[in-house]
This record gives C-alpha cells, sequence and structure tokens, in this order.
C-alpha cells in the first residue's frame, strides 16, 4: 500500500511540473536539446511510464478503493501520455463497472470510485482521437450523467460536449 502511495504521489506532482514533461523527457519522445541525455533527465519520463505500467494493476483490482486511486492516478497520468498509451488507460478505465445501484450508499467506496472514474474520463474526453473509442466513452458518460450531484454532473456534459463531434450520429442524438 505504501508503493502505491508513493508512486500515486509521484504521479501527481510530477503531472504539475509541465516544464519537466514537455515531450522531451518523455521515453519515446525525441530528444532536442543538440546532445545526448544524461541518465538523471530521464527520471521524469522513467517515473510517468513506471505509473502507467502499474496503474493497470490499481484499475484492474477487484478493490473499489484500490480502483479509484487508479482512476485519480489515471487522471495525473492522461495528460502527458501519448495517444496510443492514452487510449490504453481509457480503454481500461471504461472496463471498471459503473455502479449505478439506487440503494448504495452515498459515503461508500462504490460511490468514490464511481466519482473519481467519471471526474477521469470527463478530463480524458477532450484527448479522444478516434470514433469507437469517442462511442465508449460518451456511452459511459450519459450512464454516469445522473448518478451524481448537480456539480458532477455538469462535468459530465462538458465531457460529453467534447465528445459529440466524433461520436456516432445515433450517440451524439443521444448527447444532445
Amino acid at each position: 500500500m505504501i508503493a502505491w502511495n508513493c508512486l500515486d504521489c509521484a504521479a501527481s506532482a510530477l503531472s504539475g511540473e509541465t516544464q519537466l514533461l514537455n515531450g522531451m523527457f518523455l521515453l519515446d519522445q525525441e530528444w532536442k536539446l543538440g546532445r545526448l541525455p544524461q541518465k538523471n533527465e530521464r527520471s521524469a519520463g522513467e517515473i510517468l511510464y513506471g505509473a502507467f505500467d502499474e496503474s493497470p494493476l490499481l484499475l484492474g483490482s477487484s478493490d473499489p478503493e484500490s480502483q479509484r486511486r487508479g482512476a485519480d492516478l489515471s487522471r495525473s497520468l492522461l495528460k502527458f501520455l501519448p495517444n496510443d498509451r492514452q487510449e490504453k488507460l481509457v480503454r481500461r478505465l471504461l472496463a471498471i463497472p459503473l455502479e449505478t445501484s439506487a440503494e448504495r450508499n452515498p459515503g461508500s467506496a462504490e460511490e468514490r470510485r464511481g466519482t473519481c472514474l467519471a471526474s477521469t474520463l470527463v478530463s480524458a474526453a477532450p484527448g479522444i482521437k478516434t470514433e469507437a473509442l469517442a462511442d465508449n466513452m460518451a456511452e459511459r458518460l450519459i450512464e454516469a450523467a445522473g448518478e451524481h450531484d448537480l456539480v458532477m454532473t455538469c462535468r459530465v456534459f462538458g465531457g460529453l460536449t467534447d465528445l459529440a463531434d466524433l461520436t456516432r450520429p445515433e450517440i451524439r442524438n443521444r448527447i444532445v
């Protein structure tokens, strides 16, 4: 558990340091400083990709709290990952079941997981480039729209707006 806390904190802290993660520090990006990178200059990218490699373990857990932590970690990672890794991570997020029970406990781990998951998907929406993934995300966000408080529901509507142009006409009609 401590290792997950450290990984989550490191990735979240790095995600706020945009000057570190502006492309040249990512492992699969071209180095543009006119010299070979030093070992410590790629550390930020190594931590980021290490967190990406570990996040499926959290998301694939059967524990709702671990899944919530994985979704929260994913929100920090998504904006810096190349498109192929973003898509893999979003697909993992979409594989987590949505709790829609009318009798659920508002403070439960499942409720917190659902809110964090919806928030992460909303954050990912502007970066989605493919119709199939946009369709899948839109369907999930449509399901989630009525499951949250008013503020979160408005954020979900914003995410749906970001996806609308890429979706199939029948899903776009449901969004409208």
